[in-house]
């Protein structure tokens, strides 16, 4: 007999009523080997958030497809649902050399040489006068327009922008990562402005502090008392003896980020979760 091909995570489970479900938001969000959703309510609040691990015995595509049938709430009619995607590269292109027909030259020359007019897209930034680019994984589209109505669809880097926007009002100077399970995305703050958002692939902690540190030195955000917020997949530092606390202990996680969690537990995780409704 086949093993379960997840573990399943539920950092917070209330019962949802199916007449309320239309006035919800869903946010879905994929990585490699992992998926996780939230759904929120008209209050704001955080009713239910699950997380998917793969367990590494089907690939990629069958583990999205047994979660998306799995789950059938993630088929049903919300207000608004939003998908995020983290496994493909993205740049950002300045409002002032785009064009719309530049989008496939442009996504060739940046991102890689192969994609024709269907495989990429482009989304405006709120918080920037720039657009992000980013090339659609076909199979993935496949699945989410099948199982997923009506969904938007956009890459993580996106949060990473606005998180880090919403900083700058306070900080002329921070650094902010997201750490995903074999990535980070890294955002750079110098005098109210962006200087960096890159993504990073890593395999252990010296790594991700490498680039962290290599992040810092190019910027020149180096002061140990310059504001580094951290949010994602990284343990509290009570709870780990060896991790990127131990490299960057001042790192802390951005409190206004702190949800609303419907009859919330204090040891809810929250700054793993939390980055996907900022």
């Amino acid at each position: 007999m086949m093993p379960a091909p997840y573990h399943v995570v539920e950092y917070v489970r209330n019962p949802i009523k199916v007449s309320l479900m239309a006035t919800c938001r869903l946010v879905f969000f994929i990585q490699p080997n992992r998926a996780s959703y939230l759904i929120i309510s008209p209050k704001e609040e955080i009713i239910h958030c699950k997380e998917f691990r793969n367990t590494e015995v089907v690939s990629q595509s069958v583990f999205l497809r047994f979660i998306l049938e799995k789950e059938p709430i993630l088929s049903s009619t919300f207000l608004d649902s939003r998908v995020y995607i983290s496994e493909v590269p993205f740049t950002l292109i300045p409002d002032v050399f785009w064009r719309d027909d530049y989008q496939v030259p442009l996504s060739r020359l940046l991102l890689q040489d192969v994609f024709d007019k269907s495989e990429v897209t482009s989304t405006s930034v709120p918080s920037l006068p720039g657009r992000l680019l980013f090339p659609l994984p076909s199979m993935t589209l496949n699945f989410l327009n099948q199982y997923i109505p009506h969904h938007t669809l956009t890459h993580v880097s996106a949060l990473l922008l606005s998180i880090s926007d919403r900083l700058s009002k306070e900080y002329d100077h921070l650094i902010l990562t997201l750490i995903l399970e074999k990535q980070l995305l890294i955002a750079a703050i110098v005098e109210g402005e962006l200087k960096i958002c890159n993504r990073f692939p890593f395999q252990t902690h010296n790594d991700a502090a490498y680039f962290i540190q290599t992040v810092k030195n190019v910027t020149g955000v180096l002061d140990k008392d310059l504001p580094h917020f951290v949010l994602g997949e990284i343990e509290a530092k009570s709870d780990t003896e060896q991790s990127l606390w131990d490299f960057f202990p001042h790192m802390q996680f951005p409190e206004f980020m702190r949800p609303i969690i419907h009859n919330e537990n204090e040891s809810v995780p929250w700054w793993r979760f939390a980055f996907l409704n900022p």
